[in-house]
């Protein structure tokens, strides 16, 4: 596995990435994933992810099976090819995104984590926040906030 940074021509495969983990990710009803797939498209995302600073992992072949980002104290938009699974992309995603957030200074960073990817993000450190949701019309979001402390690493 390889971390580096997105590129404009990764917009469609991060796509692609997400609609796929997306129907699979637990905390959404049908509405929700559909809202999500409808709006991912590689424009709208691309503009998301060059505004943010962005990461992908690449496979040993060289093809993209993840990718996440850092906006601000927040770690957004990280997700896994589903057939990328238990090979360490997203814990490679996370390492290299903490580092950066620990050379801009920052102490603590945080993250909305689905459901099912809390016990992930707890072996890495990070703590259980407030269970939360969101509404938007028919769709139905349901996360965990999550926070890590990143001055003990250092």
């Amino acid at each position: 596995m390889r971390v580096r940074r997105y590129e404009s021509a990764d917009s469609a495969r991060c796509c692609a990435i997400i609609n796929d983990a997306v129907a699979l990710m637990d905390g959404l009803n049908p509405a929700a994933r559909d809202h999500i797939t409808a709006s991912n498209v590689p424009e709208r995302l691309g503009s998301d992810l060059e505004r943010w600073t962005t990461l992908v992992v690449e496979s040993d072949e060289g093809h993209v099976v993840g990718l996440g980002a850092l906006d601000d104290d927040e770690i957004k938009r990280l997700y896994v090819d589903p057939i990328a699974h238990g090979l360490g992309a997203a814990r490679a995603l996370m390492s290299a995104l903490e580092a950066i957030a620990q050379t801009r200074g920052l102490s603590t960073i945080r993250l909305d984590a689905s459901p099912s990817s809390v016990g992930f993000h707890e072996s890495l450190g990070y703590l259980v926040g407030r269970p939360a949701s969101l509404e938007i019309g028919d769709a139905s979001f349901h996360f965990v906030c999550m926070r890590k402390d990143l001055s003990r690493e250092r």
